[in-house]
C-alpha cells in the first residue's frame, strides 16, 4: 500500500555530485526529505564520484538552499510516478487514447465466448456435437456469464445416451467440453420405449451375461443366431403347477458379450499408381475474423492434380484469452501418378500397416480381440493377407415386445396344456 501511495505522489531517482555531497544528503535526512538510504554510485559513462537518492516530488523544490551551502548539484535522474505519467500522458495524447481503447476492446472481448473445444470424442464428431450446441444457441460470439455448464452437461446426456460422462469448464473465452462416450457396451435405446427384449444381432457363443432387468433366455456357452432372443422383457408369474398367474413387460438390461470368429482378405497389388509430388508448393492464407472469411493471400493455385493441406490457428493473447480471428494456411501440393513396383518387404509393411488398421477399427467399434492369426501370401501380381480373429463383441439390440403376440402366444400354450 505504501508503494501504491508514493507512485500516486510521485517522485525522483537524483544523483548528487559536488563538493559535500554527505554532508547535503546528511542535512536532507535529518529534516525527513530523503525516501530511503544513499547508495555510492555514478550514471554510466559519467566522471567523478556521487551518491544515488530518492526523494518526493515536493522536497525536491526545497532543496535549492542546502545545495548552494554544500556546493552539490542534485541532478535528476529519472521521474517516477503518476503525475509524471500524466505529462507524458497529455504529451503523446493520441497514443493514450490508442492504449486505452485497446485495453477497454480486450475487456469487451473477454467477455464474450470465441472458442469451442471438444475432447475425448470417438463416435460422435465434433461438427455434430457443434452443430448441436449451435441449434441450442450456444456458439461463438454469446456472453460467458450466459452459458451454463450445468445445462450443457445435461443437455449432452440427454440427447445422446451414449455418452456416459460430460464435464465443461470455462477457460477465458474458450468453452472446453470433455466426454467419455460408451461406444463399447450401448444399446440404442427409442426414448418412448418402455418395454422390450435384448436380441443378437451377430451369431456366436454367449461369453458373458449379467442379467439386471428381465429374464435371460440363455447362458454362457450357449450358441445363438442373430436376432434370437437372449433376454425377454416378459415376466410370467406361475404357481407350483405351472399355471400363469400374471404377465408384465419391463424394458429388459443386461450386459452381454457374444464371441465370434471373423474371417477377412486383404489383397494388395504388387505394381500400383502413386503419387509423386513436386518439391515446392503453392499456399493460400485465410484470414477469418467474427466468422467471416477474408481472402489475405493467393498464389497461383493449381486447378488439377493436387493435394490440399490445411492448417488452422487461433489467436490468442496470455493463455486463455481467445480472440474471434483466426487465420488458415493451405497448401496446393502437385503431384503426377506414376508406377511403383512394390518389393517384398515394402508389401509386407504395407500389409502391417493395414492389419493393424483393422485390428484399431474393430476396437473402435467395440470388438475385444481374444486371439488373432494371419498369412500373407505373395505372389506375381498381388499379395493377399488372410485375417482369422476371435473376437467378442456386444452383438446385440433393443426390441420392442409385441405384446399381443405374446399374450397370445401365453393362451396357446395354456390350452396346448
Amino acid at each position: 500500500m505504501r508503494r501504491i501511495l508514493l507512485w500516486l505522489q510521485g517522485y525522483l531517482i537524483i544523483w548528487v555530485t559536488g563538493r559535500e555531497p554527505r554532508r547535503f544528503l546528511t542535512l536532507l535526512s535529518g529534516r525527513g526529505m530523503l525516501l530511503s538510504g544513499t547508495i555510492p554510485g555514478a550514471p554510466p559513462q559519467e566522471e567523478g564520484s556521487g551518491y544515488w537518492a530518492r526523494m518526493k516530488l515536493s522536497d525536491y523544490k526545497r532543496v535549492g538552499p542546502y545545495a548552494r551551502k554544500c556546493g552539490v548539484l542534485p541532478l535528476v535522474y529519472r521521474r517516477v510516478g503518476f503525475p509524471f505519467w500524466q505529462e507524458s500522458a497529455k504529451r503523446y495524447r493520441t497514443r493514450t487514447i490508442g492504449i486505452a481503447l485497446f485495453v477497454a476492446l480486450l475487456y469487451v472481448l473477454s467477455l464474450f465466448l470465441w472458442s469451442i473445444q471438444i475432447q475425448g470424442n470417438f463416435v460422435h464428431s465434433d461438427e455434430q456435437l457443434l452443430t448441436f450446441l449451435r441449434e441450442q444457441g450456444i456458439a461463438a460470439g454469446i456472453r460467458m456469464n450466459t452459458i451454463s455448464c450445468e445445462e450443457i452437461e445435461t443437455m449432452l446426456r440427454t440427447t445422446y445416451p451414449d455418452i456416459l460422462w460430460v464435464s465443461c469448464e470455462k477457460a477465458g473465452t474458450r468453452l472446453k467440453i470433455h466426454i467419455k462416450e460408451a461406444y463399447r457396451y450401448t444399446i440404442a435405446e427409442s426414448p418412448d420405449l418402455t418395454s422390450g427384449d435384448i436380441v443378437a444381432t451377430t451369431s456366436g457363443v454367449v461369453r458373458k451375461i449379467l442379467v439386471r432387468a428381465g429374464t435371460p433366455l440363455v447362458k454362457v456357452g450357449d450358441s445363438v443366431a442373430a436376432g434370437d432372443v437372449l433376454v425377454s422383457g416378459t415376466r410370467i408369474v406361475t404357481d407350483a403347477y405351472g399355471t400363469e398367474l400374471s404377465r408384465s413387460f419391463v424394458l429388459s438390461d443386461a450386459d452381454i458379450e457374444i464371441e465370434q470368429v471373423v474371417e477377412e482378405e486383404m489383397s494388395f497389388p504388387m505394381t500400383e499408381q502413386v503419387k509423386e509430388y513436386e518439391k515446392k508448393g503453392k499456399t493460400h492464407y485465410t484470414l477469418t475474423v467474427f466468422g467471416h472469411k477474408l481472402m489475405k493471400y493467393q498464389s497461383g493455385i493449381p486447378t488439377k492434380d493436387c493435394d490440399i493441406i490445411t492448417t488452422y490457428a487461433d489467436l490468442r493473447l496470455f493463455k486463455q484469452l481467445y480472440l474471434p480471428v483466426s487465420w488458415s494456411k493451405s497448401t496446393y501440393q502437385p503431384y503426377h501418378v506414376v508406377t511403383k513396383e512394390h518389393t517384398e518387404e515394402s508389401i509386407k509393411e504395407r500389409a502391417s500397416k493395414a492389419y493393424l488398421a483393422y485390428l484399431e477399427t474393430l476396437v473402435k467399434n467395440g470388438y475385444e480381440i481374444l486371439a488373432e492369426e494371419s498369412e500373407l501370401v505373395l505372389t506375381e501380381e498381388t499379395a493377399v493377407l488372410h485375417i482369422t480373429l476371435r473376437v467378442a463383441s456386444r452383438g446385440c439390440r433393443l426390441e420392442k415386445i409385441q405384446k399381443e403376440d405374446a399374450l397370445i402366444d401365453g393362451d396357446e400354450d395354456e390350452h396346448s396344456d
